[in-house]
């Protein structure tokens, strides 16, 4: 993965293996636990009326996910660090895949507006399913998460290559309930994409500037197409 020409930082050196088999369990187990607990808090709150149980189940929901996906970017970058990644590619639509993660992070990010678009006929893709969902996650999350309130993130999508582009706001304190990452955050786990896509087979880009960044996504397609 290319960042502006720099060299890409890598993800930890040196480090010793985790147990992943018996850490994996550990780590999903009680995450499951707290989402499915909060989302039937939510709608507890909801039969009953009581914004501030919603309110509070809610915010208990989105830190949950957002943990989730924390921890499955850890997951992979140890796996990662020790061997090499063992995938199984198959056939994937891209533009259902790039749909699904964009609607995921519209209802977590009502602040910022995507506009989708589709160019030519649907092409499949190679790739791992439940990793390139990760990555469409990741890449469509980094994105929302420097996003200007209010502004809208275009999401494109063509012949097995995804670019999104959005108006990146000015870097200034974090505060509230403001849910944008510090930079180092958001570079592991663009690392930890660029590991996977490579995997795959593709190629994956960033290109930041002042008030502005670029993400490009490029999967090798199936035979066919």
């Amino acid at each position: 993965m290319e960042t502006d020409g720099s060299a890409r930082r890598s993800i930890e050196q040196g480090r010793r293996p985790m147990p992943l088999p018996g850490a994996e369990h550990d780590l999903r187990t009680p995450l499951t636990t707290i989402l499915l607990g909060s989302r039937i808090l939510r709608r507890v709150g909801k039969a009953r009326q009581d914004a501030e149980l919603q309110e509070v189940a809610s915010a208990v929901e989105a830190d949950a996910e957002r943990l989730r996906d924390v921890v499955e970017d850890v997951l992979i970058a140890t796996r990662s660090s020790g061997e090499p990644l063992a995938l199984n590619p198959e056939p994937l639509l891209l533009e259902r895949m790039v749909s699904h993660a964009v609607e995921h992070e519209r209802k977590r990010r009502p602040q910022v507006g995507f506009a989708l678009r589709m160019a030519g006929r649907e092409a499949a893709v190679l790739g791992d399913e439940t990793c390139l969902e990760h990555v469409l996650r990741d890449l469509v999350a980094t994105a929302a998460s420097q996003a200007m309130p209010g502004s809208t993130i275009d999401v494109a999508v063509e012949s097995g290559r995804l670019t999104i582009a959005a108006e990146a706001r000015a870097s200034e304190p974090a505060t509230g309930m403001d849910q944008r990452e510090p930079d180092d955050s958001q570079q592991w786990r663009l690392d930890v994409c660029g590991d996977l896509v490579d995997a795959m087979g593709g190629r994956l880009s960033l290109a930041a500037d002042v008030g502005s960044q670029r993400i490009s996504l490029e999967l090798p397609l199936a035979a066919g197409d």
